[in-house]
């Protein structure tokens, strides 16, 4: 294989990672020299001393909570033409390592998106959904650092039937996890619909800001929380959660509930800022 350190540029934003981040590190091998890799917070394990030993390009910053928030500053550390997204739980599937070389070398394409299938901790339960967009052009994309953004592309993007595996040890979609993991990120996610979003980071600086339903859902978050549900269950569903059968129902259920519940937690912090004040 090529080496297409002069191309590529991994981005990850961890934390506390040491379980997963060395398989990650990994399936990089041969694809790129340049990998750069925020630490959220403080670092309480092996995670660092793993990256050291690829090495991986470090920065631990202030922790936020939610990778979105560093995003941004890890985007700003590529210098190559491409970036390829990626977390610590994921890794590059052999097809994928072996079709880099030639995705890289097409100008006609600004983002690809791959399969990202769902894994239960033990097995996968899904194949051609979900979709991820994980590969990018440095100077054809736009992000906005708010908790779930898109990537988005100017130009083209192509959706491909090659996979990046996301394997989590344990069911990231069972209904323990969703409570674990919604609880911890819904407050941080609350609190940036409350935030001035003019002084989000954003990549690149004159990236658009957010779609008018944001706007929506800060100003009448409990009267939106019903929309805002349907809008993200018939989404997930329409989008290809329908070729997964009861696991898509499940997990469409399961994120468009985190976003009604995020309408009445938005409420509550808007109404203890005002009884602050």
């Amino acid at each position: 294989m090529n080496n297409l350190s002069d191309q590529i540029t991994a981005c990850l934003v961890v934390h506390n990672e040491e379980a997963v981040i060395e398989r990650c590190l990994q399936s990089l091998e041969g694809i790129t020299e340049r990998i750069v890799v925020v630490h959220d917070g403080a670092c309480k394990d092996e995670t660092l001393a793993i990256c050291e030993k690829y090495g991986c390009e470090i920065y631990v910053r202030p922790w936020v909570g939610m990778c979105e928030g560093h995003r941004v500053f890890s985007f700003e550390q590529a210098k190559t033409p491409w970036i390829l997204l990626i977390d610590a739980d994921e890794y590059l599937s052999e097809g994928l390592k072996k079709a880099l070389p030639d995705l890289v070398k097409k100008n006609d394409i600004s983002a690809y998106d791959f399969y990202w299938p769902y894994w239960d901790g033990s097995r996968q339960r899904t194949t051609t959904w979900p979709l991820k967009r994980a590969l990018f052009r440095r100077d054809k994309f736009s992000y906005l650092a708010f908790p779930h953004g898109a990537i988005h592309a100017r130009g083209a993007s192509q959706q491909l039937p090659l996979v990046l595996e996301h394997r989590p040890l344990y069911d990231n979609f069972s209904a323990e996890a969703y409570k674990a993991k919604h609880k911890k990120w819904i407050g941080i996610h609350a609190d940036y619909f409350l935030k001035d979003w003019d002084s989000l980071p954003r990549y690149p600086e004159h990236a658009k800001e957010l779609k008018p339903n944001y706007a929506i859902l800060r100003k009448w978050p409990r009267l939106a929380a019903p929309y805002v549900f349907l809008y993200h269950f018939a989404g997930l569903w329409c989008l290809g959660g329908w070729k997964a059968g009861r696991i898509g129902l499940r997990n469409a259920f399961f994120q468009a509930s985190y976003y009604f519940k995020l309408g009445f937690e938005i409420s509550r912090q808007k109404k203890a800022r005002l009884r602050s004040e």
